[in-house]
């Protein structure tokens, strides 16, 4: 019984540890440039989702 709750709280504490590393990979994505339109400035925003997919199928591919 001790030995199941062990095993449970090990796979726990492992996608817990996995889903941190994803969000600082995550945090860490390329940010591309964009002009503002309204006022010609230069704004940093994440790439689309899109985007993001066609580079990973360009690299995998």
């Amino acid at each position: 019984m001790a030995e199941e709750a062990c095993k449970n709280h090990t796979k726990v504490m492992l996608v817990k540890t996995v889903h941190k590393a994803l969000n600082v990979l995550l945090s860490h994505l390329p940010v591309e440039e964009k002009i503002n339109p309204v006022n010609g400035q230069k704004q940093k925003g994440r790439l689309e989702r899109q985007e993001r997919e066609d580079v990973a199928q360009d690299t995998a591919g």
